[in-house]
């Protein structure tokens, strides 16, 4: 899991500290990689998925249109999109019926008749619920009739701590900071572009910076194009 010292040690060790000078502080490092890096790149490929139940009887949440309502993320993160909206009409076709939902034997045969209701409306009706997710934190439900009391939306979310990142995308998160950093300290040195020192007139370098992170930035954007998207298929 990734925090913030494990993300400056990254970030620093692929600059080359302490052998070279970095125009940034610890902060501001921290700063762009959560704010800019993390947020505004990394989570457009590798989104935090996330489940929240809305009470449409909810103050917070009811706005001016009755079949539109708030997504509040808990976290206060950007929500990118909603991939589905569960309610109580919706039938679960996947996985098997005993022990899905820690049911007992005698409640089985219950819940299979209302199952089987559930199937037999959703074949004959002409209603079909959709949704449609409105930036930046809006889900309209279609129509107003089939709106539950009750329903939870499963949305994608941008990342907002490094502890959020999986595991096995940790490596891309950190390559794709050190060369965000790298072409603003290459910013910062191309204004000077030479230091005098004790020793004479030092070269920053700035176009030797910019041209790594540059080829560092590309390299792992491409990776992060490769990662498919979260594809919701309805089998019938």
């Amino acid at each position: 899991m990734l925090t913030d010292s494990s993300v400056l040690e990254f970030i620093k060790f692929g600059l080359g500290y302490p052998f070279t000078e970095i125009e940034l502080m610890d902060k501001d490092i921290l700063y762009r990689c959560k704010k800019v890096v993390l947020q505004r790149f990394f989570s457009k490929y590798v989104p935090v998925y996330k489940y929240l139940v809305i009470n449409r009887e909810d103050e917070n949440v009811k706005t001016s249109a009755s079949n539109r309502f708030k997504i509040l993320d808990p976290d206060n993160a950007g929500i990118l999109s909603v991939y589905d909206v569960i309610t109580d009409n919706v039938i679960f076709q996947g996985g098997s019926i005993m022990g899905s939902f820690g049911m007992s034997y005698d409640q089985l045969p219950n819940w299979y008749i209302d199952y089987q209701n559930r199937a037999t409306i959703s074949l004959t009706t002409h209603w079909y619920q959709i949704f449609e997710f409105v930036h930046p934190i809006y889900i309209d439900i279609r129509p107003n009739m089939s709106i539950a009391g009750k329903f939870m939306v499963c949305y994608e979310a941008q990342h907002v701590n490094f502890e959020s990142i999986p595991a096995y995308r940790e490596s891309l998160f950190l390559e794709l900071a050190l060369a965000y950093i790298q072409l603003n300290i290459s910013v910062i040195r191309r204004k000077y572009q030479t230091i005098e020192t004790t020793f004479g007139e030092v070269k920053l370098n700035w176009e030797d910076i910019k041209a790594d992170g540059k080829e560092l930035w590309d390299n792992t954007i491409a990776k992060l194009e490769l990662i498919p998207p979260r594809v919701i298929v309805d089998v019938g």
